[in-house]
């Protein structure tokens, strides 16, 4: 019987627990933070390696793809109306930027999969964060899922600029 009380008392603790924890704001948390793919709806039968890729939010959360076949810069619009406290409706808009040289000498896999991943980013209209995993999402399915990863790209800026 003691057995079944200290249980039940766990889940109990658990439950609430989970249930008072404070959700994350997009808005304020995306800000200069760094994100890698861990799922993309469209690329979920290529077999290649998704570390190679990842998007940035600046500050002022202009998203930015790197690290693949060509840079892809993209204004974004978040809005808060009707949705959880870790979700934001969700609108970007490509800007167009010069493609790097670094397309000649990328694998035609490789340069798929971006394609997809920017297609399946672009397509979403909510996003949901917490502290470590951003999912993009069209209606209730999932578009692509990503983690966070250590944010080096302001160290490298500033010392790109000295």
């Amino acid at each position: 019987m003691n057995k079944i009380f200290h249980i039940a008392t766990a889940f109990v603790f658990a439950f609430f627990a989970c249930a008072c924890a404070p959700k994350t704001n997009p808005v304020e948390t995306l800000p200069e933070t760094t994100w890698q793919p861990v799922y993309v709806k469209g690329a979920s039968n290529l077999k290649i390696s998704k570390d190679k890729i990842y998007i940035h939010f600046e500050k002022n959360l202009e998203l930015e793809i790197m690290g693949g076949a060509y840079p892809v810069k993209s204004d974004t619009e978040l809005s808060r109306k009707k949705l959880k406290r870790s979700e934001c409706h969700f609108k970007a808009t490509l800007k167009p930027i010069a493609v790097s040289p670094q397309t000649k000498n990328t694998e035609s896999e490789f340069l798929e999969f971006q394609n997809l991943f920017i297609k399946d980013l672009l397509s979403a209209d909510t996003i949901r964060v917490n502290a470590n995993k951003l999912e993009f999402l069209k209606g209730k399915k999932l578009q692509v899922e990503l983690k966070r990863i250590p944010n080096n790209l302001g160290k490298n800026k500033k010392s790109a600029s000295n």
